[in-house]
């Protein structure tokens, strides 16, 4: 008995190899779509806080220790995590050692 991969078995490993290595690519691809789309984001939502914590500081020293400024002062400061949450990058997806070496199935066994 011969220890060998078959030619269609190596065609359809080879087959799933390459779909494996175009969906890699793709994932990243896309990582790297939402990782711009995302700091865009985080970059106007940056933009709205700092204009609210201006309209916030131009209003009166009265006005800034009532209750309104209390809850507004308060959603600014969540605002102002999210845009932290925001600015965080997703990585991208490393290449799977599986893909690299998956050449050595040519080194098969000698008989």
């Amino acid at each position: 008995m011969a220890f060998r991969i078959t030619r269609a078995e190596r065609a359809e490993l080879d087959e799933l190899l390459q779909a494996s290595k175009e969906l890699h690519n793709a994932v990243n691809d896309a990582i790297r779509v939402f990782n711009e789309k995302r700091q865009e984001y985080a970059d106007k939502l940056s933009e709205v806080r700092d204009r609210l914590q201006e309209e916030f500081d131009e209003r009166s020293e009265k006005w800034q220790e009532g209750e309104r400024a209390v809850s507004v002062a308060e959603w600014i400061g969540d605002i102002d995590a999210i845009v932290g949450d925001a600015e965080t990058e997703l990585g991208e997806t490393e290449e799977q050692d599986w893909i690299n070496t998956a050449d050595e199935l040519s080194d098969q066994p000698e008989e």
